[in-house]
Order: structure tokens, then sequence, then C-alpha cells
């Protein structure tokens, strides 16, 4: 029996809800199928002054009884916006959204519906990040694992993965480098096609590589790969190819020649080659290209012609990484081959400084800092730091943290280094058998997030004490072996806080149509 109180305020809200008609929108949509448990529920009510809540239910009912029989969640929310969490992908849900003030249930609404979609990637049974360590900290974190497609909470459940996109796990065809943007959108690449989508999935912003990179100078369509970002400004930023042409050195010569794509060499009997050389590209949210830096343009002009020469040729330094410091205006670039970080000032394009291995026509003059080095960063304090993979040497994977020079007579100086773990109890790995891969992201407490990337697929969150806080690491069940063997997860990521995560979901709501934000489709 209600209270007078509540008689009062029941009255009260009817009077109320003449001027607040159920005119909110409702999400999820109605019959919709959804890639995520972790769900934004949109509620029919405008903003009264009350409590509001969600009652779930799993299975289809269009019956109120059988419902409400069958409620497995309840949520709780002082706003008409509440998320929440479904415990199973590949699942039916009703649900149901209601008005309470004080003890009194003051309005309920209609029945809705939704579903939970499904990927075998989300099958625990099949694959998994195992957390080695667990979480004290950052526990509203999220990670993106981009070899499966999926972001997983903190300890391990997948909740969310990357709809509409073929992909084979353990191949080359498969998204990299998943991440949160800085719009609360997500990024990927997968087969030199970049994507921005939301949480839905949704197409935001897309363009596709030619693979081969040779329309320049007109028409550019470069073939993309490694890295790609948005902004803050609103641009995309991503790593391609071209395709230039170069005559490598021969006998006693000791020039390496480079010269445009669009040159026209009439010798039939010409000695140049055609070779892919990295671009670092900057487009508009047209579409259209703002910004252009060529590796080739810097190896001429550089040592690492002594580099390329020695390579018969080969311009691949396999720029692997980039960190755009928006502030500073400066942008760092690895070449992972070449064991070498480029700083380049922008939008000037001319080269600031250069960390790493100098080279002479002999070969290697020094210095060997890092090797095969991937996701190079610059921290809040201004300090380099890296994933160094140790490729191809006897040498672990490690995180370096370094300090640029003040001036022409200092030098790059490591000021903290931790040698990451690569063995676990499930599968051995030896040294030089970490063949790329990689990412590092400081944390706001100063911790940084590493992902050793492809063979070792572990992520783990480390503090400057060199006490790591948190470690997972990729696996998928192999039947034939009758064991979880690793997931070759290249660049993983990490979303750091609720806010993060909530911004995101939202927008799934409110980027609908896309269109609008560019004024056309790409």
């Amino acid at each position: 029996m209600l209270t007078f109180r509540s008689k009062v305020a029941l009255c009260l809200c009817f009077f109320i809800s003449l001027f607040h008609p159920l005119t909110a929108a409702v999400f999820p949509k109605e019959g919709s199928q959804l890639n995520y448990r972790l769900i934004g529920f949109s509620l029919p009510f405008d903003d009264l002054r009350g409590k509001y809540k969600i009652d779930i239910a799993e299975g289809e009912y269009n019956n109120t009884d059988s419902f409400e029989k069958n409620v497995t969640t309840t949520l709780y929310g002082q706003k008409n916006k509440i998320i929440g969490e479904v415990q199973r992908f590949g699942t039916r849900y009703t649900w149901r959204a209601s008005y309470v003030l004080g003890d009194a249930t003051l309005k309920k609404s209609v029945l809705y519906h939704f579903s939970t979609g499904f990927l075998p990637v989300v099958d625990s049974t099949k694959f998994r990040v195992r957390i080695m360590k667990h979480a004290e900290k950052y526990r509203d974190a999220a990670i993106f694992c981009d070899a499966l497609g999926i972001m997983y909470d903190i300890e391990g459940r997948p909740i969310w993965y990357l709809p509409g996109v073929k992909y084979q796990v353990n191949t080359t065809i498969q998204p990299r480098d998943i991440k949160l943007s800085p719009f609360g959108t997500i990024t990927y690449l997968i087969d030199s096609k970049i994507y921005e989508i939301n949480y839905n999935g949704d197409t935001l912003w897309s363009k596709t590589g030619n693979n081969g990179g040779n329309k320049y100078p007109d028409n550019v369509d470069f073939g993309f790969h490694h890295q790609f970002s948005r902004l803050s400004n609103g641009h995309y930023m991503v790593m391609g190819v071209e395709n230039v042409l170069c005559k490598p050195p021969t006998g006693n010569d000791t020039n390496l020649i480079i010269i445009p794509p669009d040159s026209v060499i009439n010798d039939p009997n010409s000695t140049y080659k055609k070779k892919g050389s990295g671009v670092l590209i900057e487009y508009d949210e047209l579409g259209n290209i703002v910004w252009l830096w060529k590796s080739s343009e810097y190896i001429k002009n550089s040592d690492l012609k002594y580099f390329c020469r020695l390579q018969q040729g080969l311009l691949d330094l396999h720029d692997n990484a980039f960190y755009f410091d928006e502030h500073d205006k400066t942008i760092y670039i690895s070449f992972k081959n070449a064991d070498r970080i480029v700083k380049v000032k922008y939008p000037e394009g001319n080269v600031l400084n250069f960390y790493g291995n100098k080279y002479d026509k002999n070969g290697i003059v020094g210095n060997n800092l890092f090797h095969c080095q991937h996701a190079i960063k610059r921290s809040d304090n201004g300090y380099l730091y890296l994933f160094d993979n140790g490729c191809d040497t006897v040498t672990d994977p490690k995180l370096l943290l370094m300090r640029e020079p003040a001036d022409n007579n200092d030098s790059l100086k490591i000021l903290w280094e931790y040698k990451c773990a690569i063995d676990d109890t499930l599968n051995k790995s030896r040294r030089g058998e970490n063949p790329g891969g990689g990412n590092v992201k400081e944390l706001p407490d100063k911790s940084i997030f590493v992902c050793m990337g492809l063979r070792n697929s572990i992520a783990f969150i480390v503090d400057l004490d060199k006490e790591v806080r948190w470690s997972a690491i990729a696996e998928g069940w192999n039947e034939n072996e009758r064991k979880w063997t690793r997931v070759l997860s290249y660049r993983s990521s990490i979303v750091t806080d609720r806010k993060n995560l909530e911004k995101l979901i939202w927008n799934s709501e409110e980027e609908k149509q896309p269109e609008k934000r560019y004024g056309k489709r790409l």
C-alpha cells in the first residue's frame, strides 16, 4: 500500500508528466543486435526528479508477467542514461525502464528487446586473455586486443568485438592498432585499409590504400601499414608506402641514386628498380592530403644512404611507429630496420635530430642503444620511451625511458630500463624470437602499459619502481595440440578510465549519421 507521501508524489508526477511527454530517444534500438555486453541504456523518460531503474531479463518476452518472473539484472541511476552489463554474447534480452520516486514506481515503459551478437573470438573456450597478475589499480580500464578484434575488461572478460570485418587470427589479415581516439571513437587498420568507427561498429571515416603506392604524384593513394591515428585537430595520420625509382650501387660505385616515381627512363637497359619507401601522411576529414613526409628524401640526404646501399638498394627502413607531439609540433618516427628514431619538425618537415645507430660506407658506426624498436612515445614530462624488441639479437626485449639531448654537445641518455620477462609456464620463448610488434603508453600515475607483441603476446602494466601491477596473455585453444597457445597480437592498447569508456559508449548514439560530421562519406 502506498504511503500518503508516495500518493502525493504520484499525483505530482502525474501533472508533471503532462508537460514532460515520453519523447526521449530509446537506446538500444528496438530489435537491434549489439556487438557488446557493456551497454548504454537511454530511457524514454525526460530528466525528472527521482531515480531511474532498468530491469533486464534473458530471453524475448512480450508479456509483462513472464518478463517480471525472469528478470536477472536491475540497474539504478540518477539520470535517464545508465550504463550496465549483460552476461552473454549471442543472447536475446528484454528490458523495461521505470521512473521511481521514494518507494513508488511512477512510470514504467513498454517492454523493449535487443540481442547481443556472437563471433567465435568471444567464445572463451576458443580464445581468451589469461590474467597472470590481477590489477589493484585501473579497475575500470579496458584492453583492446587487435589480433582478436576484442575489447576486454581488466579481468579478461570480452565486452566488445569488432563487427562486420572478415579477418583471420594469427595471419597478416587481421586488425592492427585498434585504439581509442581523442574523440571517443575507435581507429584501426586492416589489409591496407584504415577506419574510424563508433562503438556500434558504424564506419565514420575510411580510406583504402592500393598496396603499391604507384599512383604518386597524381591521385595519391598509398598503401597503409602499422599505425593509424586520429589527431586532436580532427585530422588523420597514417604510415604508408610509395614506389620510387632507385639505382642500386654496383662494383666500386658507392652512390645510391633515388629519383621521383614519375620520372621517365627512356633507356631500356636502365638499372633503375622500383622500390617501396615509407611515407607519413596527414589527411583532413574529407580525405585530402594536407601534409606528407617522405623517407626517400631523408635517405638521400643522410647517412642512411649507406645503410640502404649495404642492403643493395633496399629502401625499406621498416617505419613502424610514429608519435606526434601536437603541442611541440614535432613528430618522432621509428625505423625498425635501421635501429633509428627520427625527430621531424612539423609542418616544415626538416629533421631536427635522430637517435640510434649511425652508418658510414663500411656499416654501423654506433651507438646500439636499441634494436628493432616499436611504438615510440613522449611522456608528459618530456622523456622519450619505447619498446625495444631486441629482434634478431641475443638481447631480451626491454622498455627504455630516455632523455633527449639539450644541445649539440649532449646526447640521448637512457634514464630507466626494464627488461621484459618473456617466459611463462605454458609457452616458452627464447631470445631472438620476438619478431616484432609492441606498444607502450604512459598512464596517469606514470606507470606504463606495455604490449610485447606478436609471438610473446604479453601485455602488462609496470611502475617506475619496476613492479608489475597487472599482466595478461592472449591465447587461443589449439585443438590439434590440445593446449592453449599464444595469439599473435601486434599492438594492444588500453582505455585507462571509466570517463573515456563512457564517452565511447554514448557516442554510439550521437554518431548515427556520420556524414553530417564532414558533409560527405569517403
